[in-house]
């Protein structure tokens, strides 16, 4: 697991113990906190992508990277499991199809994830990602999904409970995905 995998594991374990306690107050600076981390991350990451670039004598390049990820493989990062959906010119989708602890109380889905040290663009969500998770209590929506499915909350029991945050700009569009699939949550809410 590398280095900002790890950082993105702390945070979501931060994030669940501090909402099991219900402190919300602790889990918006902590929420804050992750933000700041994961952009340094990234753009630390973006920096070694670059240097990687520029440097000829690389011998993985993005295209080596690319012929080890195929269609249909199946990976987890950040405790959630993902599935590569679409590899196409020089881009990775992947669906997001569940979860690795079942009692997981806060979800946080990314713009990008990593496999096989490549970035891959997080882009839709598959139907039963979230069966059955009976304790989920928020979901965190940074990803670029544009369409949801009706039952994507089907089993959580206290769905009334359930917040959903989303980039300040995604929030309308979600609230009328929502709306026009009959999806009823709690609130659904700008990422503070």
């Amino acid at each position: 697991m590398n280095k900002l995998n790890k950082i993105k594991f702390m945070a979501i374990v931060i994030f669940a113990f501090m909402f099991a306690l219900s402190n919300l107050e602790e889990v918006a600076e902590a929420e804050n906190a992750v933000k700041i981390a994961e952009k340094t991350d990234s753009e630390k990451a973006d920096s070694e992508v670059e240097e990687n670039i520029d440097n000829e004598d690389t011998e993985d390049t993005d295209e080596n990277r690319e012929e080890n990820i195929e269609e249909d493989d199946e990976f987890d990062d950040g405790g959630l499991n993902f599935v590569v959906t679409d590899i196409d010119e020089g881009k990775a989708y992947a669906e997001l199809t569940g979860v690795v602890n079942e009692k997981t109380t806060l979800i946080y889905i990314p713009k990008k994830v990593e496999y096989k040290d490549t970035e891959i663009i997080v882009n839709s969500i598959s139907d039963s990602a979230f069966a059955e998770l009976k304790g989920l209590r928020k979901v965190i929506l940074d990803a670029e999904i544009e369409d949801v499915d009706k039952d994507m909350f089907k089993g959580v029991s206290r769905i009334d409970r359930l917040i959903v945050e989303v980039p300040k700009k995604k929030l309308e569009g979600i609230r009328k995905i929502f709306k026009k699939k009959g999806i009823k949550v709690k609130e659904i809410r700008a990422m503070k």
